[in-house]
């Protein structure tokens, strides 16, 4: 039974919104920074005189520590804080590009820049996700919409900042003033504060959750009588919270109404953190038995990726037909911009329920991979059509990936759906961006690179629309079965 929240709940209210802020504000310098690496990849080849294959591996690697640690980073989030884990990797980030400015040889970058940056993104990133899934429930998708739209406005002011840096100061200068500039991060984090008052139930614990908070109420009005003859001679009327229970689809959370942590009954959460581990590795072990569980996280992780690689491929195909480094700069500019209005105005629609969320997925991956074959016509029109276009449907597709995880699999897994989620991408990401370089570097064009980029992320969206059909088709069946009469 779903009780309506207290006026003390953080969640979808007050400091909420203050941490959505620093989310965005966190993903101006962190994905802003991502959306740089094409100019950054552009200015590595030209200052060590290396192949287009060769320094690719510096954003593979970047993308493979980043991605692959997301579950350990997730995990520390969810053991230490948000706050914590975020303000160590702003220290990471800014290490690894100030060290970059000593680099006197490429291999050095894969160290400083694969390494550390990798690291540093690890840490930022993916517990930012985390901390406003907790903090926002009926708001989720508006929450997750402004926190992605400062991804948006890094797309605005970080590449021509950085193009502008290389001008004035050459690659290493750069380097070394991007190095501070990340340590701001740090200043987002601080304001992350601990969901502490939130606790969340699984969807099998919901009985027994609300057999304790029927427990609790029935105690507290048991001794409501106790309080007024108290109160009668004068005595202080004792501290007793209310339990509240909401629920979300197959997510329950509990609410301590005086702001403090809630006593959580033993028949909820076991007090123990080795039985609670075990009952995580046990929910695990369930979820990776589905089928249905491995090709969602394939086919969302080959969509997330079609941005990255839109980073990488059209600064440096700009450049290849002849763009001016101001030209194709703006290109990523104008991208931004339809990016930011598609991510905040698609969270208000998707949360008002307008459409279904996987229905969306797949026709903007679909569309997406479509979308790759307008840069096979090399003029500048039509690289400013693609990053114009291209920033509509990232706009509307990435916001929806975390809130496509916890209605699928439950918020109380989405450390484990989010982490296999990055997993994935990493190996991805590992081997696409050298793939490409090396394409590039064996027929002097981004055509082949284009097309192959076109199939992969078009095969996703046919992945989405597979496993749509199969689930609409489910669950038509069971509708009919439920209308048969009972014998």
């Amino acid at each position: 039974m779903a009780l309506a929240k207290p006026a003390a709940s953080p969640v979808d209210r007050g400091w909420a919104w203050v941490i959505c802020g620093a989310g965005s504000f966190l993903h101006i310098l962190v994905i802003g920074n991502v959306r740089s690496t094409g100019l950054l990849l552009a200015s590595v080849s030209e200052h060590y005189n290396r192949s287009k294959r060769d320094t690719s591996w510096i954003l593979s690697f970047m993308f493979l520590v980043f991605l692959i640690l997301t579950p350990v980073t997730m995990a520390l989030a969810r053991r230490f804080s948000v706050r914590l884990v975020v303000s160590i990797g702003s220290c990471f980030l800014s290490l690894g590009f100030s060290l970059s400015y000593f680099a006197e040889s490429l291999e050095v970058l894969y160290f400083t820049i694969g390494l550390l940056v990798g690291i540093g993104l690890s840490m930022t990133h993916p517990p930012t996700v985390l901390i406003i899934s907790y903090y926002f429930l009926q708001r989720r998708t508006v929450a997750m919409g402004i926190t992605f739209s400062g991804c948006s406005m890094g797309a605005l002011c970080m590449p021509p900042l950085m193009n502008y840096l290389i001008e004035q100061y050459t690659f290493r200068g750069c380097m070394l003033i991007w190095g501070a500039i990340m340590l701001n991060v740090a200043v987002a984090a601080a304001v992350m504060r601990p969901a502490d008052n939130i606790l969340f139930v699984s969807g099998s614990a919901k009985s027994a959750a609300g057999r304790s908070c029927r427990r609790r109420a029935t105690s507290t009005n048991a001794t409501s009588a106790e309080a007024a003859e108290d109160a009668s001679r004068g005595a202080p009327a004792p501290h007793a919270p209310a339990i509240f229970l909401a629920s979300c689809g197959d997510v329950s959370v509990l609410f301590d109404s005086g702001g403090g942590p809630a006593n959580t009954p033993e028949d909820v959460f076991q007090g123990n953190f080795v039985a609670r581990l075990r009952r995580s590795f046990k929910e695990s072990g369930r979820l990776m038995r589905r089928p249905r569980f491995w090709v969602l996280l394939f086919s969302l992780s080959l969509a997330a990726q079609a941005m990255p690689f839109n980073f990488m491929v059209l600064p440096q195909h700009g450049k290849n037909i002849g763009m001016t480094a101001t030209e194709y700069t703006r290109l990523l500019q104008y991208q931004g911009i339809t990016d930011l209005v598609t991510r905040i105005s698609i969270g208000f629609l998707a949360d008002r329920q307008l459409f279904r969320r996987q229905l969306l997925l797949l026709t903007l991956t679909i569309a997406q991979g479509a979308l790759w074959c307008l840069l096979l016509h090399p003029t500048p029109a039509a690289a400013l059509a693609y990053a114009l276009l291209e920033g509509l449907l990232a706009g509307g597709l990435v916001p929806n990936l975390a809130p496509m995880l916890v209605e699928t699999f439950g918020i109380e897994n989405l450390g484990l759906t989010y982490g296999m989620l990055g997993i994935i991408e990493s190996i991805i990401m590992l081997i696409v961006p050298v793939l490409l370089g090396d394409l590039f570097d064996r027929t002097g064009s981004w055509n082949a690179s284009i097309i192959f980029l076109s199939a992969l992320i078009g095969f996703a969206g046919l992945l989405l629309l597979a496993d749509d059909l199969v689930q609409q088709r489910l669950e038509r069946r069971r509708r009919q079965q439920s209308a048969k009469p009972a014998p």
